[in-house]
């Protein structure tokens, strides 16, 4: 099963057990997949998501560390459309750090 699969199955069903565990799965992904996860969290259109996609991209820009890798062309792209989505639905010291960290790759 990819991420994308177990993104499809987590998000298109409102089991608790079912999203704790996509939603665990997601949080030990690398960071870049974790981010781009965290982000399209944050902008699909359920609380319960969003909420979920909110601490992750928190927890994941808390941890950030510049020093090794980059994100992939594909990443930069989706990373930045999903910013523009989900614009209010974070905090403005989450919207700030993740604006900046974009800056530093542009689509």
């Amino acid at each position: 099963m990819t991420l994308d699969d177990l993104w499809r199955r987590g998000t298109a069903d409102n089991a608790d057990a079912l999203r704790r565990a996509a939603f665990t799965v997601f949080a030990q992904q690398g960071r870049w997949p974790r981010l781009v996860l965290a982000c399209r969290s944050v902008a699909f259109d359920d609380d319960d998501v969003q909420r979920r996609g909110r601490r992750m991209l928190e927890s994941t820009l808390a941890a950030w560390n510049n020093a090794f890798t980059e994100p992939t062309s594909a990443q930069r792209t989706g990373l930045h459309r999903l910013e523009s989505i989900f614009g209010g639905r974070v905090s403005k010291r989450t919207a700030h750090e993740l604006s900046g960290l974009l800056a530093q790759y542009p689509a």
